[in-house]
Protein backbone atom coordinates (compact mmCIF):
# COMPACT_ATOMS: atom_id res chain seq x y z
CA UNK A 1 0.00 0.00 0.00
CA UNK A 2 2.86 2.54 0.98
CA UNK A 3 4.63 2.13 -2.44
CA UNK A 4 1.10 2.71 -4.52
CA UNK A 5 0.99 6.35 -2.08
CA UNK A 6 4.68 6.97 -3.34
CA UNK A 7 3.65 6.06 -6.82
CA UNK A 8 0.81 8.32 -7.02
CA UNK A 9 2.98 10.84 -5.58
CA UNK A 10 5.50 10.69 -8.26
CA UNK A 11 2.20 11.02 -10.79
CA UNK A 12 1.64 14.26 -9.23
CA UNK A 13 4.92 15.73 -9.52
CA UNK A 14 5.53 14.54 -12.93
CA UNK A 15 2.21 15.90 -14.05
CA UNK A 16 3.05 19.39 -12.36
CA UNK A 17 5.87 19.09 -13.93
CA UNK A 18 4.86 19.05 -17.03
CA UNK A 19 1.93 21.46 -16.95
CA UNK A 20 4.72 23.74 -15.83
CA UNK A 21 5.99 23.37 -19.84
CA UNK A 22 9.43 22.35 -18.77
CA UNK A 23 10.24 19.26 -21.34
CA UNK A 24 10.63 15.88 -20.43
CA UNK A 25 14.62 14.47 -20.67
CA UNK A 26 15.59 13.09 -23.89
CA UNK A 27 15.04 9.11 -24.21
CA UNK A 28 18.35 8.47 -25.90
CA UNK A 29 21.61 9.83 -25.56
CA UNK A 30 22.93 11.84 -28.20
CA UNK A 31 26.74 10.76 -29.61
CA UNK A 32 29.57 12.77 -30.41
CA UNK A 33 31.66 11.34 -33.08
CA UNK A 34 34.82 9.91 -32.14
CA UNK A 35 36.96 12.96 -33.17
CA UNK A 36 34.86 15.33 -31.42
CA UNK A 37 35.54 13.76 -28.25
CA UNK A 38 39.07 13.05 -28.77
CA UNK A 39 39.83 16.99 -29.54
CA UNK A 40 37.97 17.87 -26.62
CA UNK A 41 40.02 15.51 -24.47
CA UNK A 42 43.12 16.89 -26.57
CA UNK A 43 41.96 20.59 -25.57
CA UNK A 44 40.98 19.87 -21.98
CA UNK A 45 44.67 18.20 -21.27
CA UNK A 46 46.54 21.18 -23.24
CA UNK A 47 44.47 23.75 -21.03
CA UNK A 48 45.23 21.61 -18.38
CA UNK A 49 48.90 21.27 -18.72
CA UNK A 50 49.10 24.96 -19.30
CA UNK A 51 47.65 26.20 -15.80
CA UNK A 52 49.92 23.69 -14.47
CA UNK A 53 52.88 25.87 -16.03
CA UNK A 54 51.31 29.00 -14.99
CA UNK A 55 51.18 28.28 -11.29
CA UNK A 56 54.70 26.83 -11.46
CA UNK A 57 55.81 30.19 -12.65
CA UNK A 58 53.31 32.02 -9.99
CA UNK A 59 55.13 29.41 -7.23
CA UNK A 60 58.79 30.19 -8.30
CA UNK A 61 57.89 34.13 -8.51
CA UNK A 62 56.77 33.87 -4.91
CA UNK A 63 59.81 31.83 -3.98
CA UNK A 64 62.12 34.33 -4.96
CA UNK A 65 60.40 37.19 -3.48
CA UNK A 66 60.30 35.91 -0.25
CA UNK A 67 64.22 35.01 -0.60
CA UNK A 68 64.60 38.47 -0.93
CA UNK A 69 62.52 39.47 1.45
CA UNK A 70 64.64 37.15 3.90
CA UNK A 71 61.86 35.21 5.38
Amino acid sequence: MQIFGVAMQLGIVLFGVAQLGIPPPPKKLERKPTEDINASAEAFIRKFKQQLHLQRLESLENFEQMLKRGA
